[in-house]
């Protein structure tokens, strides 16, 4: 049993301390999960849906369009790091092992940081020999995260304002059309929230603005 063995323990805890920062920094969770909130805030909802039904679709999204990198590490997973060995891994040859599975996912992070983000990273950083970065798989584990996480962020941002002003150009609209007609003293999201929602239902919008996302990632 697993429990009963200090060395697969020691190796499960370890992977389960880290699966969880690994997933939202180091996956497309962080770019969904900004996306679909602020999606939910122009529409100017608070409460509904529950920020854990958007957290639980930003997962399912990333699991669908990790897939291939998921697999990939699956298939790297090979017998040499079946969990009957694990007790009788050295934290060297664990860290290895780890490096080994990691790789297609490293791969899909530089692949998707951006390339004027990742030339200024290489003029500015050397290796170990003294020598500039001159592929993603040099790059340290820690500072590939640092850099997708800020163009991830700075990718959700920008489909961020693109939705943004989306909405504004609604809520002008209306607020043209009640000042024309004299209607001044009616609450503005009165009208304008049905047409929002009837903008995201129409036409399958969602699923459409979830496949840009999607469609944004190179593997």
């Amino acid at each position: 049993m697993v429990y009963q063995n200090p060395g697969v323990l020691f190796w499960a805890l370890l992977l389960l301390s880290l699966l969880a920062g690994v997933f939202v920094l180091c996956t497309c969770f962080l770019k969904f999960s900004i996306v679909l909130n602020t999606l939910k805030t122009t529409i100017g909802l608070q409460q509904a849906p529950p920020a854990i039904v958007m957290n639980a679709f930003a997962i399912a999204l990333t699991i669908q369009t990790m897939h291939p990198v998921i697999e990939e590490m699956a298939e790297r997973f090979d017998d040499e790091t079946r969990i009957e060995r694990l007790d009788k891994l050295s934290i060297k040859e664990g860290l290895e092992i780890l490096d080994l599975v990691s790789l297609p996912l490293r791969t899909f992070m530089a692949r998707n940081v951006g390339a004027p983000l990742m030339d200024r990273y290489r003029a500015e950083s050397r290796t170990a020999d003294g020598e500039n970065v001159t592929t993603g798989e040099e790059t340290p584990f820690t500072d590939l995260t640092v850099l997708f996480v800020c163009a991830e962020i700075s990718s959700a941002l920008k489909i961020g304002i693109v939705l943004y002003l989306v909405f504004l150009a609604i809520d002008f609209v209306i607020a043209s059309v009640l000042q024309v007609v004299g209607m001044q003293q009616l609450q503005l999201n009165t009208i304008a929230t049905p047409l929002k929602f009837l903008l995201i239902a129409s036409s399958d919008n969602l699923y459409r603005l979830v496949g840009v996302v999607s469609d944004s990632y190179s593997f």
